[in-house]
């Protein structure tokens, strides 16, 4: 029955779902519902768990299905856009911890790089269009900490411009009364990123690194004292060093 190649293919096409084409054109979507965030999020979460081999089953194993995921990314940024804190698909986004999705794709390197791409795109485009209240409740649910301390892959240009957008989209965005949730134990991680990148090869990087870092250290001078001064700690161990 399987005498060809061509025919094995098409046998194996005609089994198995996720190989299949779909019939239509993946459809962006207008508007999104409470519980559509709900399912959107729910949709993401195990396909971008590549951190976790025992989740290795739900990755896509498809174009098709990363076409999916990357559609779903873009959908995400999109649904955010503008919306308010009182807003039912923010309080899902907020409530599932929406972000820490991305974040975790971010940082695991076996993630496609197709995929990492709109991942990083998605978390600029959600940090830079979020109304300010709302921007403000995602630093405080401190689901960026382990992106600024973790250890991204970040061997590819773009990588690297989308990774300081967002350090300097955070940098310049926060609010004083919110700056001391970038501290973690003595530590304030987001700002040794931005120090390193002061002095990095690319004239670009170098320049919002440092826009950053400005933004950050201006904003300390007028909130918490014990803040500024662990800043200042690790800008002279820094040069020190």
């Amino acid at each position: 029955m399987l005498e060809t190649i061509s025919g094995w293919l098409t046998y194996v096409a005609e089994s198995v779902p996720s190989l299949q084409e779909p019939n239509e054109p993946l459809q962006s979507q207008e508007t999104l519902t409470k519980e559509g965030m709900e399912g959107l999020l729910s949709s993401l979460k195990f396909p971008l768990s590549y951190g976790h081999q025992e989740f290795k089953e739900h990755w896509p194993h498809t174009p098709h299905e990363a076409n999916l995921v990357i559609q779903s990314l873009h959908d995400l940024a999109r649904a955010l856009f503008g919306a308010r804190e009182d807003d039912a698909v923010v309080a899902s986004f907020l409530e599932k911890r929406g972000l820490s999705i991305l974040v975790e794709a971010l940082l695991a390197s076996s993630t496609p790089e197709i995929i990492r791409a709109q991942a990083w795109q998605s978390l600029c485009l959600i940090l830079l269009n979020v109304e300010e209240d709302v921007f403000q409740r995602l630093i405080i649910g401190r689901e960026l900490d382990v992106l600024w301390s973790g250890e991204p892959d970040l061997r590819i240009e773009e990588n690297r411009m989308n990774f300081v957008s967002c350090l300097k989209t955070v940098s310049m965005r926060i609010d004083v009364e919110t700056l001391p949730f970038l501290m973690t134990d003595s530590d304030i991680p987001i700002l040794r990123v931005a120090m390193a990148y002061t002095a990095h090869e690319e004239a670009l990087l170098r320049t919002q690194a440092r826009n950053a870092m400005l933004a950050l250290f201006s904003k300390m001078k007028m909130g918490e004292e014990q803040l500024l001064r662990t800043a200042l700690e690790m800008a002279k161990s820094r040069k020190l060093g």
